[in-house]
């Protein structure tokens, strides 16, 4: 997974411009997210 953590601040910026690419990463954490919960046994 992509994460934030990794992108340098010029990255940042561009990425605040750059709607699609904020899209694709909420949908990612999203699906991470539920993965996780679901290995958990949380649901």
């Amino acid at each position: 997974m992509d994460t934030l953590r990794n992108r340098t601040v010029e990255e940042l910026q561009e990425l605040q411009e750059d709607a699609e690419e904020i899209e694709r990463l909420a949908l990612e954490s999203q699906e991470v997210h539920a993965d996780s919960v679901t290995q958990a046994g949380l649901c």
